[in-house]
């Protein structure tokens, strides 16, 4: 579930063509095998929701950290990001 929700975050956030392709399509597969595997794919809706909550929670972490390696900041609040994650 979690490469789906990553997948599915992936499409948001690229803008390269030839990449979104890839994710689209690997988007559709992981999809296809989520709804053959899972009976009542709306039964487990609170916990994709919470799921998808957490990963844009990591997404966040990764999307700071990220920049403070790029800024050269590796004082406290990388520290205190990479603890957090």
């Amino acid at each position: 579930m979690r490469m789906w929700w990553c997948s599915a975050r992936s499409v948001e956030r690229f803008r390269d063509t030839v990449k979104l392709a890839h994710v689209h399509a690997e988007l559709a597969a992981l999809t296809a095998a989520r709804d053959r595997a899972i009976v009542d794919p709306a039964g487990i809706a609170d916990l994709a929701a919470e799921l998808r909550g957490v990963n844009e929670a990591q997404w966040t972490i990764a999307d700071r950290l990220r920049k403070c390696e790029w800024t050269g900041d590796f004082g406290a609040q990388l520290v205190d990001l990479a603890r957090s994650e």
